[in-house]
């Protein structure tokens, strides 16, 4: 997904939502004339704009950048299989395990949903 994409993808988003670009632009206090800009894909979106847009629209990250947080995604997993191993006296042992693992679930079935979009 390019970055006309994403501005395309914000432009429906918007329309089917039915506010205005005023309302959408004071949501996330910017000036109109900066909403059009992302809008046409003429600026990219801050990333604290992005994440505006995802709680204004209910949308979450993933879904409006599939391609970068699907190579984030892989490149993540991949790195887990050789994570250092915590310090022999790591009191939070057991909670770090089960971060971890659910962790790679959790990108699994991140990556699988990507490859299957």
């Amino acid at each position: 997904m390019n970055i006309k994409e994403v501005a395309a993808d914000l432009r429906y988003c918007r329309r089917e939502s039915g506010l205005s670009g005023a309302d959408v632009a004071h949501l996330l206090h910017i000036t109109k004339s900066r909403l059009s800009r992302i809008e046409t894909g003429a600026s990219s979106p801050k990333p604290s704009e992005l994440c505006g847009f995802a709680l204004i629209y209910g949308k979450d990250l993933f879904s409006m950048l599939p391609d970068v947080s699907g190579r984030i995604a892989t490149e993540v997993h991949g790195r887990l299989s050789n994570i250092p191993d915590a310090p022999s006296n790591w009191k939070a042992s057991k909670t770090r395990f089960h971060f971890l693992s659910d962790l790679y679930q959790r990108l699994d079935r991140l990556i699988h949903h990507h490859e299957d979009a």
